[in-house]
This record gives structure tokens, sequence and C-alpha cells, in this order.
């Protein structure tokens, strides 16, 4: 039972932290769907000059950065939704475990812990998808690989990483908050950064090989992104998600073997 006193605390937290995790992942949608807009661009128009891109034809360091932050934006668009229940429940136990003490602050430590570790996964892919593009293996900007026969292999990848025991143990911690606050809880706000972090590896571990689907069907594809955003969800709040996992990995090896078998 909470105290009557800690109600009005709680209540004016919660509607803080609400809004503010909406408006977070509400403001990198628009971001993205404002870049992809920029990336189309008008009839006659490159994309180097389209409103969403940056003046990065200076250097290759630019468009390394303008590439992260588009990867870093996307985990936030794509994987803070994923782990809404993790942080509802972390508010409601350090407001149980601490009355009276605010829990925005250190909540907000293990969102950016959890971001911390997608945008760790960010860096690492715009520099794969730097190198795709400098080995004319990618597109230029959208990183959509060439060559069919490789878009296949790497959806048989993701297709038999989901079907792999390290997918299902890495989903499992995902699905079951409960035991990681448990287990793995940590006082004040630089513990519920590393706690952040901790949750974010594991997630990180069991979604990086659908954020590689991105090269197969475009990075910049908002109906591709929307979709993998929609099943990566629902394999970690449905009622039998690592069943939906599995099948998940079942049509992607089907679709990755059809690619290749195509290319030829």
């Amino acid at each position: 039972m909470i105290p009557v006193p800690v109600l009005p605390l709680l209540l004016r937290e919660r509607v803080v932290l609400v809004g503010t995790l909406v408006a977070l992942i509400a403001l990198s949608w628009l971001y993205l769907v404002w870049m992809a807009a920029g990336m189309a661009g008008p009839s006659g128009t490159t994309l180097a000059h389209c409103a969403a891109m940056p003046a990065m034809a200076s250097s290759r360091a630019a468009y390394g950065w303008w590439l992260f932050v588009m990867w870093a934006v996307m985990g936030v668009a794509m994987m803070l939704p994923t782990a809404l229940p993790v942080v509802a429940l972390y508010f409601r136990f350090h407001h149980g475990r601490h009355p009276g003490v605010g829990a925005t602050r250190p909540t907000l430590c293990l969102v950016l812990g959890y971001l911390l570790a997608w945008s760790a996964f960010g860096a690492l892919a715009a520099l794969l998808q730097l190198g795709l593009e400098h080995g004319r293996l990618a597109q230029p900007i959208m990183g959509q690989l060439q060559s069919r026969f490789v878009g296949g292999i790497v959806l048989i990848g993701a297709g038999l990483f989901q079907l792999s025991p390290l997918k299902a143990v890495c989903l499992e911690k995902c699905r079951t908050p409960l035991g990681f606050l448990m287990t793995r809880w940590r006082n004040g706000a630089r513990g519920a950064l590393v706690m952040g972090l901790e949750h974010g590896s594991h997630c990180l571990g069991c979604c990086w090989a659908l954020m590689l689907v991105m090269f197969v069907v475009g990075v910049m594809n908002l109906v591709w992104m929307s979709l993998l955003a929609v099943v990566m969800l629902a394999e970690k709040v449905a009622p039998r998600g690592q069943l939906l996992a599995r099948v998940v990995g079942v049509g992607l090896l089907v679709a990755g073997v059809w690619m290749s078998a195509s290319s030829w």
C-alpha cells in the first residue's frame, strides 16, 4: 500500500516520465520520417541536396557521423518501445523501495543506459554501412545491399539466429523484466545506468540480427522499419513471443533461400 502523502508525488512523476518517453519516441519517428522524405527528394534533385541531408560531402567523417545519428535515432524509435515494460516496472519498484523519494531521475538513467547500448550498436552499424558502400556492395546513403545473393545470405543468417539457443536465452531475459530487477537491482542513478546498459545488452543480443535485415530492405525503408519494430515488440510482450520468434526465423530462412537462388 502506497502512503497517501506519496500519491501526489507518484502521480506527478508518472505524468512526467510517460510524457518524456512518449515525446522521445515520437520525435525519433518524426525525425526518421523527415529524413526519409528528404532522401526521396523532389524530382530531379540529388540526395545530397535534400533537406534531411547535411552538407557532408566535405568529409567522410561528416558522412559517418550522419550515419551514426541515423542508426542511433533508429535505435530509439524501434527499440525504446520494447523496453517500456522494464522501465515501468523499475519505476514501480523504485517507489516501493524508496517511498517519498523521486524515481524519475533514476528511471531516466535506466533509459539512458539502455539507449547507450543501442547507440554502440548504431556506431558499429554505421561503420558497417560505410564499409559496404566503400566496397560498392550497398547503395550510397540508403545502404541497401546491391547483391540479391548477399542479401539472401543475410536473411538466412538472421533466420538461423532467430532459431538459435542464444536468441531464446536473450529473448527470455527481455520477456521477464521482473526476474531481471529482482536479481540485478542496483541503487542510485549510477546503478540504474548500469542496469540499463545490462538490460540493453540483453535486448541487443536478442534483436541485432533483425536490425541487420534493414540492409536487405533498405536502411531508411520506413515500412520495413515499422514492421520490424512491431515484430520485436511482439516477441517481447506477446503471450507466445518465443513461438513468434521461431516463426519469423523460418520465414527469414525461406525468404533468404529464395532470394539467393533467384540471383543466379
